[in-house]
C-alpha cells in the first residue's frame, strides 16, 4: 500500500478570496483617537471576509509552490485583498502611512506602531484637557465627569 502526497492540483487548500462585505464603519483617522475601536470593528470586517489570517495571524505562512501551487497562487491575491481592504477603512490622509510590500500583517503591524508612536503627543494633551476641566454651576457633575471619561478613554485608547 503507497500513500502519494497531494499536489494540491485540484483541491487548494486556500481558496481565492472576495469581498462579500464592504467597510461600513468610521475610516480611521489618527485624530479621532479610536484605534483599538477600529481595530476591533476591523477585526469582525475581515473575519466575515475570510481575509482575518492575512492580518492578525501569523502563524498561518504562505504556502510552499512546490507541494501547494494552487494554494501559493491563491495566498498572494488574498493577502494583497487584505491590503486593499485595510486601506478601505483608512481616512485617505492614513494611506500615506502604510508600507504594503510586506504584506497585509506587516501592514496593518506598521500602522499600530506608527499610530502608538506619533499618539504620545496627543495623549499628553488629552490628558492635560481632562485635567483642566472643571465643574461649573452650569453643567450637572455627572455630565462633567462623564465628559472627562470621554477624554481619558480616547488617550488611552491612543497607546492602544
Amino acid at each position: 500500500m503507497s500513500s502519494t502526497i497531494s499536489t494540491n492540483t485540484t483541491n487548494s487548500s486556500i481558496s481565492e478570496q472576495i469581498i462579500c462585505h464592504q467597510w461600513e464603519g468610521v475610516k480611521y483617522r489618527r485624530a479621532d483617537g479610536n484605534f483599538s475601536q477600529w481595530t476591533d470593528s476591523l477585526k469582525d470586517a475581515l473575519i466575515l471576509n475570510s481575509l482575518y489570517v492575512y492580518v492578525f495571524d501569523t502563524t498561518i505562512l504562505r504556502p510552499d509552490f512546490k507541494a501547494e501551487p494552487h494554494a501559493y497562487s491563491n495566498w498572494g491575491p488574498n493577502d494583497h485583498l487584505a491590503i486593499t481592504f485595510i486601506k478601505s477603512a483608512l481616512d485617505d490622509t492614513e494611506h500615506r502611512v502604510l508600507v504594503i510590500d510586506k504584506g497585509a500583517s506587516s501592514c496593518f503591524s506598521d500602522l499600530k506602531t506608527c499610530v502608538q508612536r506619533e499618539g504620545l503627543i496627543e495623549q499628553v494633551a488629552l490628558f492635560q484637557e481632562a485635567l483642566s476641566t472643571y465643574c461649573s454651576l452650569s453643567k450637572p457633575l455627572p455630565t462633567t465627569a462623564g465628559h472627562i471619561v470621554d477624554i481619558v478613554k480616547r488617550a488611552f485608547d491612543i497607546g492602544q
